[in-house]
C-alpha cells in the first residue's frame, strides 16, 4: 500500500500553507476542502484538542448531495444539523482536527483537513448513536476520492437517513471518532491518537399545509389540514383525498407509493396490476369518514379497452398477501354535479395498501383477511351515514371485514 503523506498545517519550519477562500452573498468567508496532497489549517479558528471540524458549508446549505452540491435549507451550528429529512443521503465535509495523543503525554497533533481522517486505511471511524431518532440513522461513513461540485477532492462523513412515517421532529446524538491505525512518523500521528466531534442530527419530514394540495405520487410529506374546513389531496392522476376536518386536525403522513410489489406481479403473471400504497396506514382527523378516490389507471393507456367496473380491488397485508374488497368500492364516471371522476371511490378514516386489477385474483380468504386499513362503503342515496356497511354492488351487502386491523 502506498503511503500518503499529509504535511503539517499548524507548524511551521518552513512547511508552506495553502488556502481557497471563497466569499459568500452575506459576505463571509468559507474556507473549502482543498485538493489532494495540499491542506490548509481549519477555518474559522483551530480545532480544540481532540476535536474534528466540520464545514458550515457555502450559506445556501451546510450538507451535500451525491454530487457535491451543497442542500438547501440545511444548517450546522454548534453541532446541531437541521433541517434534514427522512429517506435522505448526505454528505458533510471533514475541514481537520487537532488529535489526542493516546498516550495522554504531549501537545495535539493537528491535521490540517478532512482527507487523511476520510482515509479508512489511516483512520478508524467508530459511531455512537443515542436520541429518539437513533433508529433513522442506517449509515454513518468515511468517503473519500469524492470531489465536489468545484471539482475539489474533500474528506466527506456519510449519512445515510431511513425512510420513515414519522410526523413529528426526532433528534439523533451520534458521537464520531477517528483513531489512528498506525504510527505515522511523516505526518506525526501515532497509532491511536484520536479526535471526536459530537453531532445533533435533527430529522423531520416536510409539512405542507392548507385546505388543498397538489401532491406528486411518491412525494414525501406530512399532510396538516386546516381544522373546520374541507380539505383534500391530489396525488397527480393516481388519486384523491377529501374530508371535512374536525376541530382540532392532526397530522398525518401523507405518501403515496405506485411502486410494484414484485412478488404479488410474480403470482399473477396475466393480470395487470397498479398498487397504491399509502405509508403507515394513516388515520384521517376528520369530522366524518373520508372520501377516497382511486383514478382509473387504464385510462392513461394507448389502445387499452378495461372496463372499469369489471375491475377488481384489493387491499394488502404487510406479507404481500391480498383480501378482496371490491364491493366495498363504487366505480364512478361523473359526480353528482357532473364533473368527471373515472375512480373507485370509498368512505373511510384510514388509509391503507391497496392493488387495482383488470382481472378477478385467487385470494386466500376473499373478503375477511389481515388489512393494513379497515375500508368503508361510499354513501348511497337512502343509505345509513357511518354506520354499518351499505351495498355498493347490485344492491348486495358485503360481509364486513374481520381480520386483524
Amino acid at each position: 500500500m502506498t503511503r500518503i503523506h499529509y504535511p503539517f498545517a499548524f507548524l511551521g519550519g518552513g512547511i508552506q500553507m495553502k488556502k481557497l477562500l471563497s466569499l459568500a452573498a452575506a459576505g463571509l468567508v468559507i474556507l473549502s476542502c482543498l485538493s489532494a496532497g495540499v491542506f490548509a489549517a481549519p477555518s474559522p479558528g483551530d480545532p480544540s484538542p481532540g476535536s474534528v471540524l466540520i464545514d458550515a458549508g457555502t450559506g445556501v446549505g451546510a450538507a451535500y448531495d451525491e454530487d457535491g452540491m451543497p442542500i438547501s435549507g440545511t444548517v450546522y451550528n454548534g453541532g446541531s444539523l437541521e433541517g434534514f429529512e427522512p429517506d435522505q443521503t448526505v454528505y458533510l465535509k471533514l475541514n481537520g482536527a487537532v488529535l489526542l495523543k493516546a498516550s495522554g503525554e504531549g501537545p495535539g497533533v493537528p491535521v490540517g483537513d478532512g482527507n487523511p481522517l476520510a482515509d479508512k486505511d489511516l483512520f478508524k471511524l467508530k459511531v455512537k448513536k443515542d436520541g429518539d431518532g437513533r433508529g433513522l440513522v442506517k449509515e454513518v461513513s468515511q468517503v473519500g476520492e469524492k470531489k465536489d461540485a468545484n471539482g475539489t477532492r474533500c474528506g466527506w462523513v456519510k449519512i445515510v437517513i431511513a425512510p420513515s412515517d414519522l410526523t413529528e421532529e426526532q433528534k439523533a446524538e451520534l458521537s464520531l471518532t477517528f483513531t489512528a491505525k498506525e504510527d505515522d512518523a511523516v505526518n506525526g500521528w501515532e497509532e491511536g491518537d484520536y479526535a471526536a466531534v459530537n453531532l445533533n442530527l435533527w430529522i423531520s419530514p416536510p409539512v405542507k399545509s392548507g385546505d388543498d394540495y397538489d401532491a406528486d405520487p411518491g412525494e414525501q410529506f406530512v399532510y396538516h389540514p386546516v381544522s373546520n374546513e374541507k380539505n383534500g389531496v391530489n396525488w397527480d392522476s393516481v388519486a384523491t383525498l377529501s374530508f371535512m376536518a374536525d376541530d382540532d386536525a392532526s397530522k398525518f403522513y401523507a405518501k403515496l407509493s405506485t411502486k410494484a410489489d414484485s412478488a404479488v406481479c410474480e403470482r399473477y403473471p396475466d393480470a395487470e396490476l397498479y398498487f397504491r400504497d399509502f405509508s403507515g396506514t394513516p388515520a384521517i382527523s376528520a369530522s366524518s369518514r373520508a372520501t377516497l378516490t382511486l383514478l382509473n389507471p387504464f385510462a392513461q393507456e394507448d389502445n387499452v379497452k378495461v372496463n372499469p367496473e369489471s375491475c377488481h380491488i384489493y387491499t394488502k397485508d404487510a406479507e404481500g398477501e391480498l383480501a378482496d374488497v371490491t364491493s366495498l368500492f363504487t366505480y364512478l364516471d361523473t359526480d353528482e354535479d357532473g364533473n368527471e371522476v373515472d375512480g373507485w371511490r370509498l368512505k373511510t378514516r384510514m388509509l391503507g395498501s391497496y392493488v387495482i386489477s383488470d382481472v378477478p385474483l385467487d385470494t386466500a380468504d376473499g373478503v375477511s383477511g389481515t388489512f393494513l386499513t379497515r375500508p368503508e362503503t361510499v354513501e348511497l342515496a337512502g343509505s345509513s351515514a357511518d354506520t354499518g356497511y351499505s351495498g355498493i354492488t347490485n344492491n348486495t351487502k358485503p360481509n364486513p371485514p374481520t381480520g386483524r386491523i
